[in-house]
């Protein structure tokens, strides 16, 4: 298996609405791509799920307000603190994490905390099915 790239950690959702993950402070805005399939490592299921939406957030409506000179350092300095990307997520099936049962209607969600993953080939064989050689 390849080493997963984490994007981030969902910190809000629901069942009816979908999820919200906070993307990881490396991982830039516009890397993410609405349609893209990442997967939600939760304690007993991966969630296959898509993106639908990239959002623009900050801890302090002030930093708005008043937006920073273009100084590409004071852009580095308030990215990922305050302010941050998020994902909102809708999860499309769930797959038990110990490969018990084959792959579920999205019935419940994931904690909070769970990392968000790039999908990656082995999870769209156990999705879609392996593709012929």
């Amino acid at each position: 298996m390849q080493q997963r790239t984490r994007l981030g950690v969902i910190i809000s959702g629901s069942l009816s609405e979908g999820l919200t993950a906070r993307l990881e402070s490396r991982e830039s805005v516009e890397d993410m791509r609405v349609g893209k399939f990442v997967v939600v490592q939760g304690e007993k299921h991966e969630f296959f799920s898509m993106i639908t939406d990239v959002v623009l957030e900050a801890t302090n409506q002030k930093v708005l307000i008043d937006p920073p000179s273009a100084d590409a350092f004071i852009h580095e300095v308030l990215a990922g603190t305050s302010t941050y990307g998020t994902l909102q997520m809708k999860p499309q099936l769930m797959l038990p994490t110990d490969r018990s049962e084959h792959m579920l209607p999205v019935k419940t969600i994931p904690r909070h905390f769970s990392p968000v993953v790039e999908a990656q080939e082995e999870d769209f064989g156990r999705v879609f099915g392996e593709a012929d050689a």
